[in-house]
């Protein structure tokens, strides 16, 4: 109600034949103090979100948002990521929660990220709570089938009967959309004389 105070002091000595004085002035100021008990509380101990790994820098993954009850700058909350194997990789809108990546993803290389977050309100003496955050990268087909190896060698007897087999050839997709869905093909080859199965590369 009311942030300061201005006092004036004097002195007397009371002294003969004329007593002396001198007098200073004082200007007390009401320091504000955190009145409440309530710090902001999330509504969970772990969230979990997922972005797509082709995701464009400033992409938003997930909102975060705190409840405070106490009013005035004592309710207000802001938000700061803390610590994390995405430290660096997202960032936070402290007054709005709005977490966004930093930098360009590659679930091949990383394929999920945690982030330690707390919430602070602008009391004198803040308050704060922490939650943490899974990010799950979501996979996009953009790796291409590596065969296990370059050339294959494959021999067969002359006059063999029909469906018998020459050689396999394997291969390898590190994307996880793909996962068991490879096929195989012959291209440009005397297909009158082999064929190939198109699942399992005989």
């Amino acid at each position: 109600m009311r942030q300061s105070y201005n006092l004036t002091v004097q002195a007397v000595d009371h002294g003969l034949p004329r007593s002396l004085s001198s007098s200073c002035f004082i200007e007390v100021e009401v320091l504000d103090v955190n009145e409440n008990l309530n710090k902001p509380v999330f509504s969970m101990f772990v969230y979990e979100a997922s972005v797509m790994e082709d995701a464009p820098v400033g992409t938003s993954v997930f909102t975060l948002t705190a409840a405070d009850r106490d009013q005035g700058k004592d309710g207000v909350v802001r938000y700061h990521i803390h610590n994390g194997s995405g430290l660096g990789v997202f960032m936070i809108d402290e007054e709005t929660g709005v977490i966004r990546t930093a930098e360009t993803l590659d679930r091949e290389a990383v394929p999920h990220y945690w982030l330690s977050v707390y919430a602070k309100d602008l009391g004198t003496i803040p308050l704060v709570t922490w939650t943490d955050i899974f990010v799950e990268v979501l996979d996009i087909n953009d790796n291409p089938p590596q065969m296990s190896q370059p050339v294959y060698f494959g021999s067969v007897l002359e006059n063999m009967p029909k469906d018998k087999s020459v050689v396999q050839v394997t291969a390898t997709d590190v994307d996880s959309s793909s996962e068991g869905k490879l096929t195989f093909q012959l291209l440009e080859s005397p297909r009158r004389y082999f064929t190939i199965n198109t699942k399992t590369g005989n």
